[in-house]
C-alpha cells in the first residue's frame, strides 16, 4: 500500500491518540482533530487520502449524529477524499446510515490494530472504483448497442487515440499534450485518461484549471498554494492545485497562458516533484501526471514566446491532436446520436439523417461544444412548438457558417461556389481569394514551420508573406 495521509476525527482524546499511533506506526501520515469544525478546516488546508471519523461525536444530537453530517459534506465538497466511518454502536442500522451518507467502509471501535484499518482501506478503494465504473455505465447505458461497441466510453474518438490513452494510463510518468481548437474535446480526453487510471489504481484526484483564468499576480498562489499571511488577504494556508493533484492528474488547459515564472516552477515539480508554497521555505512533494492543452502545437507556442523551451522539452511525451469538427464531418451522425441517447431523447433514423445532413452544411467554429449547445437549442425549439425534432428547428446563426463564405464538406463545393458567383452572391475575385485563403490556412495548420508550408505550396517566400499579409493570417 502506498503511503497515505489520514485525517482522524474522534472526540475521545485517548482513542484518537491510540488510532493515530497505529496509523503512523504503519508508515503513513495522520492528523487528529476533535470536532467537525476542525475537520472541515483541515480538509480545506491540506489534501488527505482518507477521512476516518467517529459517527457519535459529543456535538451530536439524538436524531442525527454529527459524524454523518461530516460524511455528507466530504462526499459533496471533497470528492477525492475516501471517507471511512467508525463507531462503538453494535447496531447494524448505524452502519447502513453511515454508508448512505457517503462512508465507503465501516470500522468497529475501538480500533484493535493497523490490520483492521488496512482491510477497511482496501475495501474502500474497491468500492470507490466500482462506483466510478457503475457511474460510467449508467451514463452510457442508453447509447445504442452498435455505438457502445464503437465508443464504449461514450466519446467519439479514433481507435488510435483511445489506444494511446490506455497506454498512458499504465505509464503515469509520461505527460500528455493535447492540441486542438476550442471545443474539440480536450478536457473530455483528459477525463478519459483519469477514468482509465481509476480502473487500474482506484480513486485518484483529477484537478483541472484553465490557465487563462489565472491572475498574473496570483498564479503562483493558485498553482502551488500559499502560507497564511504570505500576502494581503492570505488568511489561511492553502494547498494549491499541484498539492491537490498529488498521485493523480493535473489538467492545465490553455497552458500557454501560464506566466513564465510559474512555468519554470512547474518544470521543477515535473523534474523532481519538489515545490514550495508562496511565503514558505518548506519544500513539499507532489507527483502527478500532467495533461497540458493548447490551441496550437507546442512548436508554435515556443516560437511565439508563449511557452519556455525547457518546459516544452519536458512535455515532449505523448501528443494527441484533436481535429476540428469541420474536418471530421463523418462523425456528425454518431455525435448527434450519442447526444440524444445520453439525454434519453428518442430520435428515429430518418430524423438523425435529416439533422446530421443539415449540420454537415455548417462550419462549426466552436466545434463539438458548439454542436452540443446548438442541439440543446434545437430540442427546446421542437418542444416549444410541440413538434417532432427536425433540422428546421436548428438555429441559423452566422457564427455557424464558414467565415470565408464557402462550405467545404462535400465534393459539390465547386458547384456551390460557381452557383454563388453566377447568381451574383459572390464575386469571381472574392471566390478566388476565399479559396486561396482557406488553402493557406489549412497548409499552415498542418505543417510544422513556415519553410515547410512554402515548400509544400511551391511558392516563394515573398509570395507567401504577401498572401499572409493580405489575408491577415496569424502564424
Amino acid at each position: 500500500m502506498e503511503k497515505s495521509n489520514f485525517l482522524v476525527v474522534d472526540d475521545n482524546k485517548y482513542e484518537l491518540t491510540d488510532t493515530l499511533s497505529k496509523i503512523v506506526a504503519s508508515g503513513h501520515e495522520a492528523k487528529g482533530v476533535l470536532t467537525v469544525k476542525d475537520a472541515m478546516a483541515s480538509l480545506r488546508q491540506k489534501r488527505y487520502t482518507f477521512l476516518l471519523t467517529d459517527i457519535h461525536l459529543t456535538e451530536s444530537d439524538e436524531l442525527k449524529p454529527r459524524g454523518l453530517d461530516l460524511l455528507q459534506d466530504v462526499k459533496c465538497l471533497f470528492p477525492n477524499v475516501l471517507p471511512l466511518a467508525m463507531s462503538k454502536d453494535p447496531d447494524v442500522a448505524i452502519f447502513d446510515r453511515a454508508i448512505a451518507y457517503g462512508a465507503l467502509q465501516f470500522i468497529k471501535k475501538p480500533v484493535k490494530n493497523w490490520d483492521e484499518i488496512q482491510i477497511a482501506v482496501s475495501l474502500a478503494r474497491s468500492r470507490k472504483a466500482l462506483q466510478g465504473s457503475n457511474s460510467s455505465l449508467t451514463r452510457n447505458h442508453q447509447i445504442p448497442e452498435d455505438l457502445r461497441a464503437k465508443y464504449p466510453d461514450g466519446i467519439v474518438l479514433r481507435d488510435s487515440t483511445r489506444n494511446k490513452i490506455k497506454a498512458l494510463s499504465q505509464n503515469r510518468d509520461i505527460p500528455l499534450v493535447l492540441s486542438g481548437e476550442t471545443g474539440t474535446g480536450k478536457e473530455e480526453v483528459a477525463m478519459l485518461l483519469h477514468r482509465e487510471r481509476v480502473v487500474l489504481e482506484g480513486d485518484i484526484p483529477f484537478v483541472a484549471v484553465n490557465c487563462s483564468h489565472f491572475r498574473s499576480d496570483l498564479a503562483q498562489s493558485q498553482l502551488f498554494g500559499h502560507q497564511k499571511g504570505a500576502f494581503t488577504g492570505a488568511n489561511d494556508t492553502t494547498v494549491g492545485l499541484v498539492g491537490q493533484a498529488n498521485g493523480g492528474i493535473l489538467f492545465l488547459d490553455e497552458i500557454h497562458y501560464l506566466p513564465k515564472t510559474s512555468q519554470r516552477d512547474l518544470l521543477r515539480v515535473l523534474n523532481d516533484g519538489h515545490y514550495q508554497r508562496v511565503g514558505s521555505t518548506e519544500t513539499l512533494h507532489s507527483r502527478f501526471q500532467l495533461v497540458a492543452a493548447t490551441t496550437s502545437s507546442l512548436d508554435d507556442a515556443v516560437a511565439k514566446g508563449l511557452i519556455i523551451l525547457d518546459l516544452a522539452s519536458r512535455l515532449m511525451g505523448a501528443q494527441i491532436e484533436l481535429s476540428p469538427l469541420r474536418e471530421r464531418r463523418e462523425d456528425l451522425k454518431d455525435l448527434i446520436a450519442i447526444f440524444f441517447a445520453k439525454r434519453k431523447k428518442e430520435i428515429s433514423e430518418s430524423q438523425l439523417e435529416d439533422i446530421s445532413a443539415k449540420c454537415g452544411e455548417y462550419y462549426w467554429q466552436g466545434n463539438i461544444r458548439m454542436l452540443f449547445q446548438i442541439l440543446k437549442v434545437m430540442i427546446m425549439e421542437a418542444e416549444f412548438s410541440n413538434e417532432p425534432v427536425s433540422s428546421k428547428h436548428l438555429p441559423d446563426l452566422k457564427l455557424m457558417r464558414d467565415p470565408a463564405g464557402i462550405v467545404t464538406h462535400s465534393g459539390s463545393d465547386l458547384d456551390r461556389i460557381g452557383q454563388r458567383v453566377a447568381s451574383g452572391d459572390l464575386s469571381y475575385e472574392e471566390a478566388l481569394n476565399n479559396c486561396d485563403k482557406r488553402i493557406l490556412e489549412h497548409v499552415v495548420r498542418k505543417t510544422n514551420t513556415i519553410a515547410d508550408a512554402i515548400s509544400l505550396l511551391d511558392i516563394s517566400r515573398s509570395a507567401f508573406d504577401s498572401r499572409r499579409k493580405k489575408y491577415d493570417l496569424q502564424i
